[in-house]
Formats: structure tokens, sequence, C-alpha cells
């Protein structure tokens, strides 16, 4: 029984401390709300990056998860190996288990945290270009076009779609780092040849079937949510980049300051009537954000 104990007194006074502190927080915060709803009946709309802030929320989490719980292993093998220790049964092959599993554990929450802070960082970066690239294209606005942010598609988000008389817009935005190297504009070109794109040190493609395949799938759910035909123009945009056009087809690829361009007069024409259907549509799957101050448990049915 006293092993058992000693065993248990660790991890038990760790975890007491932990909820002794948390729970009467969540239980005065749960008190505090009673009785109090959000004076918001309906959903918001989405804005720039939606989906990227909730992901980097879920990996703040999961990075204190491991955190929090990381210091429960050594308790644990300490808790195990203190009755060896007491009752005198420890030898040198005990002691190098417990100290490579107490490294392993150490290397394998290194691991880990490390793994899911390099993708809150790559989500950071895609988050502020949504948002530099958004503030941007809402400025179309007052040019009668209707903006929306982070279209909910079919396993997959368009970071934004832009609906006036010019047309019709998915576009697609890529944050992509700069070298610092201090060479001005030399380090802040990338070339598009209709192809790919050519960066400083290196070129993709992919940015650019993205593009493709975003436009293609809005252009056919459009088509068929407002019963006629609806063209969609691909673009993609490289905020805080120098664009170099060698082509300006299949893929419309811009800067985040050349996002007026969607504005200016092309061969299409969609009149206010088409616009207002269109923009209809593209509302109806935006507008699902629910507020989050004094959000009501739902409740079963049955």
């Amino acid at each position: 029984m006293q092993t058992i104990t000693s065993m248990a007194i660790p991890i038990a006074l760790y975890l007491f401390g932990i909820f002794s502190f948390t729970f009467p927080l969540v239980w005065l915060q749960k008190r505090r709300q009673k009785g109090k709803k959000s004076p918001l009946s309906g959903h918001l709309l989405r804005s720039p990056g939606t989906s990227l802030q909730a992901r980097i929320e879920n990996l703040n989490l999961d990075i204190m998860a491991y955190i929090a719980v990381f210091p429960t292993f050594p308790l644990l093998i300490y808790s195990v190996y203190l009755p060896l220790m007491q009752a005198e049964k420890t030898t040198n092959l005990s002691d190098f288990i417990i100290l490579a599993s107490v490294f392993g554990v150490f290397l394998w929450v290194g691991f880990k945290v490390y793994r899911l802070m390099t993708e809150r960082n790559n989500c950071r970066l895609g988050l502020d270009a949504e948002m530099a690239v958004g503030q941007e294209l809402n400025q179309l606005m007052v040019e009668g076009c209707r903006v929306y942010h982070d279209f909910p598609a079919e396993n997959f988000n368009i970071d934004h779609i832009v609906v006036g008389p010019t047309g019709v817009f998915s576009v697609e935005t890529k944050g992509r780092t700069k070298a610092l190297k201090r060479k001005g504009k030399v380090d802040a070109t990338v070339t598009y040849d209709g192809k790919l794109l050519q960066f400083p040190n290196s070129y993709e493609t992919e940015p650019l079937l993205q593009a493709q395949r975003q436009a293609d799938w809005l252009r056919v759910w459009l088509t068929s949510a407002v019963g006629d035909s609806v063209y969609t123009q691909p673009v993609l945009v490289l905020p805080g980049w120098y664009v170099v056009r060698k082509a300006d087809r299949p893929i419309k690829v811009i800067s985040g300051k050349e996002a007026y361009s969607l504005a200016k007069p092309s061969g299409i024409h969609l009149s206010g009537e088409m616009v207002k259907r269109i923009a209809h549509q593209v509302e109806q799957r935006c507008r699902d954000v629910e507020p989050i101050a004094y959000r009501q448990e739902k409740k079963g049915i049955g």
C-alpha cells in the first residue's frame, strides 16, 4: 500500500494543482453569463482568414496541452522509480532505462511542439496575407462590387470572392516570405509567364493550379445555383511582391496593391440584377459565423 501511495502522490498533487486553479475560474465565468444572451440574433459574415484564425486557435490549444501534460511524464516515471529506490532494487540498467525514458519523452514532446509551432507560423503568415488582401479588396465596394471572404466550398475554402459589374473573381492569396538580403526590388520581384511563378530563388506552379481549380469549382456551383452560365476569373494575389507579368492568362496574377484592377472595365459586363443574384447565393454560404459572446448551448432533440 505504501508503494502505491508513493507512486500516486506526485501525480495527484500535480493534477490537483491544475484543477483547483481552473475549475473555479470556469465556474465563475459560467455563473456570470447565466441568464444573459447575445443581442445578435443572426449569423455573421466570414472575415478574411476566418478558417486560419480557427486553425491557429486549435494549434495554440494543442501546444499548451503538450506543454501542460509534459511535466506529468517525469512525475510518472519518478513515481515508478521512487519505490524501487526505497526498496533498494535499482540497478544500473534500471537507472539507464529511467533516464532514457525521460530523455525520449522530452524529444518526442519537443518534436511535436516544434511541428505545431512551425505550422502555426505558416498559418500566421497566411492570415496576415489574407487580411491584407481582404482590406484592399473591400475598397472595391465603392465601385459597386460585392466582396466575400473565406468562402466555404467542398473540403476547401476560397480566400475571397469578388462579384461586380466587371465579372466574378475567385481570388486565392499566397503569403511568401522574402530573403533578408536588402537588395531592394530584386528580392521582392516575382515573374509570371502564364505557366509558372518565378521567385528570386525558386519557382512554383501549384498556387496557379489551385487558383484555377477553385475558379472552376465556383463556376460550376454558381451556374447551378443561379440557373444561368457564370464565368469566374481565377486570380492569384501575392501581397508584398512586385509582379512582372509576361502573360495575363489563364490566371490573373497581381500584387496586393493591384486589387483595384478587378474593378476595371473588361470584356465581361454583369447587369445589376445578375450581380444581386450571384451575390445572394455566395452570401448564403458565407453567413455562417455564430456570435461567440454568450454562446448558447444547443439542446439535443428528443
